[in-house]
């Protein structure tokens, strides 16, 4: 099985992948991004991001050849709209490979959260325009997808339900 969280910046991914792992026991499959860039000591350029969506497919690839189950807080999904939102680049190699990942649930994370200002991210006046791109690609590819906003709470109740649904295994909402 496989779980992705995406969506624009700030808007609770990494939050409800980590909650997701620590209470199911699946592998979290960690946003490569953000270490490849705390490390990179020159401005970054399209083929960074090209770079970090390569690094980000082999550490997914790498988690499921060893656990049957992953959680990956982000996929190649992240990585297209990035090169094509702030380049204007199709990068049709990622594109295809996107397009063959089979992830059994996408959750699509609303930026209804506040801003929480990070030196690594970009995004804070246009996160509902970068949410319809992604939800149009996701529309576009056939991608099985649920909407994730609200609360804390009321998002892990929809993830809860939701991989309850997938799995048949209840991991609790009270552990």
């Amino acid at each position: 099985m496989k779980i992705v969280f995406t969506g624009p910046e700030s808007s609770g991914k990494t939050t409800m992948a980590n909650w997701s792992s620590d209470l199911s026991g699946m592998c979290l499959v960690k946003e490569v991004a953000r270490e490849y860039m705390e490390i990179l000591e020159v401005p970054y350029d399209g083929s960074h991001v090209r770079e970090i969506g390569l690094l980000q497919q082999f550490d997914e690839n790498l988690r499921s050849s060893q656990h049957r189950d992953i959680i990956c807080d982000t996929d190649l999904l992240t990585i297209i709209i990035w090169l094509e939102v702030k380049y204007k680049i199709t990068d049709h190699h990622l594109l295809d490979m996107w397009i063959k990942s089979t992830p059994d649930m996408y959750f699509l994370c609303w930026p209804d959260f506040p801003w929480v200002d990070d030196p690594l991210r970009e995004n804070p006046h246009n996160r509902n325009e970068l949410l319809t791109i992604y939800q149009n690609y996701l529309i576009q590819y056939k991608k099985p997808f649920v909407p994730l906003s609200g609360n804390i709470q009321n998002r892990q109740q929809l993830v809860h339900q939701t991989i309850l649904n997938l799995t048949g295994k209840d991991f609790g909402l009270n552990s």
